[in-house]
């Protein structure tokens, strides 16, 4: 027991060392931490790959997450996502085809899709419930809106248009 209580002040101050290093460097050290306070902007596929390396433990993103890259062709990257405390933008991206990775979000503000040509469908924003503001339009190959199943309420604006591919509004069930 006494060698417990000697490790004890070691493994405090190695912990208080450790954390306030972290804070120094801008570093996240615990899992499902809120982090980037003024959201992130990804423009390449190589962002989004690195962002669990970039931000270990970042699971809340308090700012707006915009998604806008020409190589952009997976989210899986941002799959440790849960909350979004702003705005999801996920827009000109002409080689997205898909929004799995995002699987785990929960909770976002506000969701704009827009022009992405080869998005099918919304498969990966099955765990949001609600939003503020949603905008899907400009996505010539959406032939459906799966993906929104769990969506029961848009508290604000409301907008779906432009879609040339998009003949029904099933996936809006919930």
């Amino acid at each position: 027991i006494k060698s417990i209580r000697v490790m004890k002040p070691f493994y405090f101050a190695a912990t208080l060392a450790l954390w306030g290093w972290s804070q120094f460097l801008g570093i996240q050290v615990a899992n499902g931490q809120s982090c980037l306070p003024d959201g992130i902007v990804f423009s390449t596929q190589a962002e989004i790959d690195a962002f669990p390396t970039n931000y270990p433990g970042c699971a809340e993103v308090n700012g707006d997450v915009i998604i806008s890259g020409a190589d952009i062709i997976n989210l899986q990257g941002l799959a440790g996502i849960s909350e979004i405390s702003g705005l999801l933008r996920i827009q000109n991206n002409p080689v997205l085809t898909s929004l799995s990775g995002l699987d785990a979000l929960t909770t976002v503000q506000s969701i704009e899709i827009g022009a992405n040509p080869n998005l099918s469908n919304l498969v990966g924003l099955g765990g949001v419930s609600a939003v503020s503001r949603l905008f899907i339009g400009g996505n010539g190959s959406l032939t459906q809106l799966n993906g929104l199943n769990s969506l029961n309420s848009v508290n604000g604006w409301f907008e779906i248009n432009s879609n040339t591919s998009l003949s029904s509004l099933n996936g809006l069930n919930a």
